[in-house]
């Protein structure tokens, strides 16, 4: 890895730290930003780990936050370089097995549990970039109408993970024929179902 892509992957897991501990627990943001905050050389060590391991840190670095026995706002980034933070990443990849029913109940879950700690309208939480747990799909497809603004920034990625994701489709199709027609018809057919 060439040391351009380490740093804008170390930014990468910066937000995803900090976006998603702001999203569980309204942590603030640090006042000092990337190179200068004092935990900058581990966020470069997270990088670099998860560019080696073929991993997206974002993800990687999410995952960590929402699903650690620790409280996130008492994570420190250290903890995303721990043994521990392995097997919570290695967990998490043997949950997706998961079926789409319970992914997408898991989502709408999280969505309610973010209203009720800041108020925000499922639009808001959706639209914005710091709740980095929320896939592209369901960003797309969970708000009641198509929001363009979500649409414009999510709708290409949401289609790859869809065309990615048969047994998901296959659900979303039967459980919302009419947004997944409205989604079909704006991004294009998902193809070989």
């Amino acid at each position: 890895m060439d040391g351009q892509q380490q740093y804008a992957d170390a930014m990468r897991a910066f937000d995803a730290y900090y976006g998603t501990r702001r999203a569980a627990h309204g942590v603030d943001w640090p006042a000092k930003r990337y190179a200068e905050h004092r935990s900058w050389k581990v966020f470069l060590k997270v990088a670099a780990k998860c560019a080696d391991a073929g991993r997206d840190v974002e993800r990687f670095v999410s995952t960590v936050v929402e699903r650690s026995p620790k409280n996130s706002d008492m994570l420190t980034p250290n903890d995303l370089l721990t043994a521990r933070a392995e097997r919570i990443w290695t967990e998490h990849q043997n949950d997706k097995k998961v079926d789409a029913a319970g992914k997408w109940g898991y989502f709408v879950r999280l969505v309610i549990q973010i209203q009720a700690t800041t108020g925000q309208s499922d639009d808001a939480i959706l639209a914005t970039a710091l709740n980095v747990q929320f896939p592209a799909w369901f960003r797309v497809l969970y708000p009641e109408a198509m929001h363009d603004e979500i649409v414009t920034s999510w709708g290409e990625e949401a289609l790859e993970d869809l065309r990615a994701d048969r047994d998901l489709v296959r659900f979303l199709r039967a459980a919302m024929p009419a947004k997944m027609e409205a989604f079909e018809r704006k991004m294009g057919v998902i193809d070989g179902l």
